[in-house]
């Protein structure tokens, strides 16, 4: 049976129609220069969680201009981002303990994004402003901020070509949608190191100080050696 090219049209955008039906093409968290995500803690938040909860509403605002909310446990949003450990995402089968090392995952569920990893057990609170109160460089693991660095390269295009504000790249945008994710990454080496550009940029307790950085102290962007 031979099919008209206007039929045959017809029939190819009704394929296309049908295929996509059930598909889930993107999660917004920005739409319109308005915030359509809540970044989320837990009940008990480890110090890497806490920074990767502000490196992510940091950067996101970076390329949108919109700053997204920051809530405890529970919140009310079109999608929410959990980081690090919580009761939720251990309902999605996240549960941290059984990994080793640094290893982190990114997990998306429906409406909902999980960015978790293996942490230190370090719960102190993280001020932004203050870097003496980031989490630890050495002999210390924050696998869930690194598993925020991934998102963000890798969901966001966010590209850091170094360790300062002025050398990470990114397109600026009113909307930003990302794609259904699912991994798991575990880092191969156990060697810490730190970033400093020479002694000057040290601190009192040694480590690596900020130099002109503005805003926010990068050097937990540093993974493994």
């Amino acid at each position: 049976m031979r099919i008209g090219k206007r039929t045959g049209g017809f029939l190819l955008i009704l394929f296309f129609v049908i295929s996509m039906q059930g598909k889930d093409i993107g999660l917004e968290l920005v739409c319109n220069g308005s915030p359509n995500a809540v970044i989320i803690l837990g009940e008990k938040p480890t110090s890497a969680a806490q920074m990767g909860v502000y490196e992510l509403r940091h950067h996101i605002q970076l390329i949108t201009g919109v700053t997204l909310p920051i809530r405890r446990v529970k919140a009310d949003a079109a999608v929410k981002i959990y980081i690090g450990d919580s009761s939720a995402a251990r309902s999605a089968g996240l549960k941290p303990e059984l990994c080793s090392g640094e290893t982190y995952q990114l997990k998306s569920v429906g409406n909902n994004i999980y960015l978790i990893g293996c942490d230190s057990p370090d719960y102190g609170t993280v001020d932004y402003s203050r870097y003496e109160t980031f989490p630890k460089n050495y002999f210390a693991t924050c696998g869930s901020l690194h598993a925020v660095y991934d998102f963000l390269e890798h969901q966001c295009g966010v590209l850091f070509c170094g360790p300062w504000e002025n050398s990470t790249a990114f397109q600026k945008q009113k909307n930003l949608s990302i794609s259904p994710v699912n991994k798991k990454f575990t880092p191969p080496l156990d060697a810490f190191r730190g970033l400093y550009t020479d002694d000057s940029c040290r601190l009192p307790n040694g480590n690596a100080a900020c130099g002109n950085f503005a805003g926010v102290c990068p050097s937990l962007r540093k993974g493994h050696a």
